[in-house]
This record gives structure tokens, sequence and C-alpha cells, in this order.
């Protein structure tokens, strides 16, 4: 099965470069690893693998360069080359040091920045191995942890406006700065309730008239670089008794989490399974960092993450609280409401990208719907791996999950079929002639005729697949004959046994598109505020 995110070919040629550049045969000159700094962090030293150390090259003059110290023969030259896990365990190559000669008391000192080339890079877990100028590398490793700011909640929920957010900081400045910004922030992006703290444990007092909703809880030094942004979501103070009409927004906490790619056992490699298959259990309140990326303005790239940027924006649009009155929780929150309470929403939206769901989840979900619930999913690749509760973590159990009692088309009816096109090829959805005939109520008021393009779906994407429920109805549809075998794109309509209806949008992109896209956001809020009418 090809993995989401990384097109097959693509991804071998990257990981056949990786191995390559590292498998050379052993260094020319015998040589042996002394020491690496700097040392801030508990766990930082020696360590089974070799070496582990903490630097923030942040230009303060507080442990921003790594420095290793080796003894080897005379004259011989060496440097340090990082490396950064890739999906499943490959490395690729990250950056790498400026030479160094071995003087005459035997030993070289050698630095690394944090930079590849003139490029400085983001905040994560990157192996450094001592390499020499004629040829291989040291099979010690130096678990290098790239860290200007590290934050987290600690607790995977929503809050109310007002309550304490509980908050983990780690950095080498005196203090930060903390506030709230919409679900869209940049590190230039005004904060909300801003308030400095001092790194550490510590907590965050929400404003007390925060409108609930999707937003972005900013931690940062006051540079571009150091500027984290997690995902926030604030809802009314009591889920239990929502006004009627109301729909339950489900932010995927569990597939965000699981994409993270932080270290916290310092061996240089992501605790995530899905970076590094030996390791299967994901912590769900650990700092996010996503390493190799461009550090400024990249830093916070987990606003991205679960494919959720821009849907305060399309939920204003569409109305907002008025017209689609929302309530909003995190899906590690929404397994633990009981099934009556859930039945009291009109409707629940999915909102990103939930890859990964528990077994709980899936069958409060499921449940839901063939109770007569209606369910959206505004993205691709849903309830495609199951994970176990375990802890403060996820246990992954398999990566696809599917059987005749547990599967994606049981929850959002279309399932995944590909990936990944959003850049090199999209491919228009086509409005079609069975859609218009059979759910007109959806496309009132765009003027779009059969064969129109109503968008553009991008990433991985979703459509009839081999357990596909029958009647599904396909709004807009798209297949593509460009890969090997071709794979489809739907967004579809179906209806389940118990009455409950089901609107999958076929494609990861659908939030940012209909933040772009009028004529999608109209087709988006006439199945949300159809689907909420009780």
């Amino acid at each position: 099965m090809p993995l989401p995110g990384f097109p097959p070919r693509r991804w071998c040629a990257v990981a056949a470069a990786a191995l390559v550049a590292l498998s050379a045969a052993g260094p020319a000159h015998a040589a042996t690893v002394l020491s690496a700094g700097p040392t801030p962090d508990a766990g930082d030293g020696r360590t089974a693998h070799g070496f582990a150390v903490t630097f923030s090259p942040d230009a303060d003059g507080r442990n921003d360069v790594v420095e290793v110290r080796v003894r080897g023969d005379r004259g011989a030259r060496y440097r340090l080359v990082a490396t950064t896990a890739g999906i499943l365990g490959a490395e690729t190559a990250a950056g790498k040091g400026p030479t160094g000669r071995v003087g005459p008391d035997g030993t070289a000192t050698l630095r690394w920045r944090g930079r590849d080339g003139r490029r400085a890079l983001s905040d994560g877990p990157y192996l450094l191995r001592v390499c020499s100028a004629a040829g291989g590398c040291l099979p010690t490793t130096i678990a290098a942890h790239l860290r200007i700011v590290a934050a987290s909640i600690r607790t995977p929920t929503g809050f109310a406006p007002g309550a304490d957010v509980p908050l983990d900081i780690a950095a080498d400045v005196p203090e930060v700065t903390i506030g709230v910004a919409p679900d869209t922030a940049q590190p230039d992006t005004p904060l909300i309730g801003a308030t400095t703290a001092v790194p550490g444990r510590s907590s965050y007092r929400l404003p007390a008239d925060l409108t609930p909703g999707l937003y972005r809880l900013v931690v940062t030094t006051g540079q571009s670089h150091g500027w984290r942004a997690l995902p926030l979501i604030v809802h009314d103070g009591d889920l239990t008794h929502p006004a009627p009409g109301t729909t339950l927004v489900v932010l995927p906490q569990f597939t965000w989490s699981v994409y993270n790619r932080y270290d916290a056992d310092r061996d240089g490699l992501p605790d995530s399974h899905y970076t590094t298959p030996s390791s299967r259990r994901t912590r769900l309140t650990a700092p996010y960092e996503t390493p190799g990326l461009t550090a400024p303005g990249r830093a916070g790239r987990e606003q991205d993450t679960s494919h959720t940027a821009g849907f305060t924006r399309t939920w204003r649009l569409l109305g907002g609280a008025e017209r689609l009155p929302s309530q909003f929780v995190t899906d590690a929150q929404l397994e633990q409401l009981p099934n009556a309470v859930m039945r009291r929403y009109a409707a629940m939206l999915f909102l990103g990208h939930t890859e990964y769901a528990t077994r709980r989840l899936f069958d409060r979900v499921r449940a839901y719907q063939l109770g007569g619930g209606d369910f959206l999913y505004t993205s691709a690749n849903g309830f495609y791996a199951l994970v176990a509760r375990s802890g403060d973590g996820v246990r992954l159990i398999a990566r696809p999950y599917r059987t005749a009692t547990v599967n994606d088309a049981l929850i959002t009816g279309a399932q995944y079929t590909g990936c990944c096109w959003s850049v090199g090829s999209p491919g228009p959805l086509l409005v079609t002639r069975e859609g218009l005939r059979r759910a007109p109520w959806a496309f009132r008021g765009t003027g779009l005729r059969a064969g129109d393009v109503l968008t553009y779906a991008g990433g991985e994407i979703d459509g009839f697949g081999p357990q596909a429920p029958a009647g599904m109805l396909a709004l807009a549809s798209i297949d593509w004959r460009a890969p090997d075998p071709p794979q489809s794109a739907a967004m579809v309509l179906l209806r389940r046994p118990g009455g409950g209806r089901v609107f999958a949008g076929g494609t990861m992109g659908l939030i940012g598109g209909t933040a772009r896209n009028a004529v999608l956001r109209r087709v988006l809020g006439n199945v949300w505020a159809e689907f909420a009418r009780r």
C-alpha cells in the first residue's frame, strides 16, 4: 500500500539515495568520539547508542552549537553529517558541518549549527555522524535535539473560555510569550490574550470572551524560528446538553499526534511508529516537532498537520454559530462521551485528516450513524488505521485495518484509493449528472452543471473502494488515468440503514479549498445545513 504523503516512486528514490550515502565503507582513519555537547537536558550525555545533545541555534550565546571532540590520526580531516528520519525509518540528508583537522594533540573539535547550507532547520531530532573526508563514517552516533522552543498541552482535550490550559514549555530563554491566534496563524500573527511565562511546567488562562471554535495556542520566544502553534479547541463548558441543531465538530488529535516526530527517549529517532516502525507507542501530549523543514516561518508546521487550517474562516463565511451552531471536541475527548449525549447532536463533522482511530471511537461513530445521526467527513483517508489507548498515548494495532466489521467504508463510505498529486497533477472533481439529479439541494445557489469543475483533489484521495456500501452517490468524481494503476476520487453521499446520512469530501484538501473557493464552500454549506436541520 502506498505511504500517505509520498508517491511510491519518489519515496523509493529518496530512501535509496539516503541509504547509499550512509552505507559507505568504514572510515579511512581510525578515530574515536571522545565527547559531545551541549548537554543541558536530562538524557543528554553518553547513551547506549553514543551521545545525546540538546542545542538551540538562536544566536543568544547559550547552547547555540553542537561540538563533538574526536581523537584520530594527526592531519586527518572529519566533519559532522546530519540526517533526519523519514517515514518508516529511512534517513534523509539534513546538513553538514565544516571540516575539522586533527591537530598535534591527536584531537579535533567538530561543530554543527543546525543548518543545511544557508537554511536554518526546524526543531526536532537529528542524527549526527563523524565522517572522514577520505570516506566512511564512524559507527558512533550523536542524537542531536534541535530545540528553540518546545511546547505541549498536557491533556488531549478541549477547553472552555476562561479555563487554564496546562502546558509544558522548554526553551533556553528566560521567558516566552503565550497567546491565542486564528487557525491560520503565522509567526507575525497578532496574539489574543498575550502574556509571558517562564519555561517549565505552567498554565495559560484562556480569555473569557473567546468564541468557541478552532484556534492555535502560540508559544514564542519572539523570533520567527522560535515559534510553536498548537491546535486548540475551545468549546462551551457543557458538552452534554447542546442547543437544538448543534453540530459536534471533531479535531483529529490521534492522527495529529501520530505524525509527531518528537524524540523523548533521545535515541535520535522519532518515537512515533509512523516514522520509526520499531516504536509502537505514540504520546498524545508530546511537544510537536517536524525536523528537516526550513525554520523561519515553518517551525509551527503542526498547524497544518491534520489539514484543518482555514476551517474557522470557512465556518464564519457559512454563517458561523448563528447559522451552524457548533460545539468542538478532540477525537480523544469524543470517545469518552456517552452514546446518549452524542445522540443529542444534530450532526457530527469530523474536521481534518482522521487516519488513526481507536476501536472505541469507531464504535461510537458507527452507533451514532446507525441511530440516525448525520455525519460529515471533510478530508480523506479516514479511519484507515487502528490504535488503542495506552496511558497518555496510543499503541498501533494495524495500518491499514480493514475487516468485514471494522473498516473505513463503514464510517466514511468512500475509501482511501491513492496519494499524492496535489503538486504535480491535481485532478479536477467534476460534478456528476446523477448527483445533480438525485441531490439538487446540495448544489443550490451554485449554478453548476454536469461536468463542471467543483474543486481540485489534492494530497490523499478517497473513492469507491473495495468495501464501498451499496447506494453511494457521487456528487463529483474523477478518474486519474496517468498513475499506474489508475486511481479515483469521489465526493459522496449515502444513507445508513438506521437513517443517518454521510457526506465524504473525497480529498484531503477540502477545507483549504473551501476557504478559497466560494462555489465549493456553498456546496459544503448546503450539505451541512441540510444535515443539521432536524
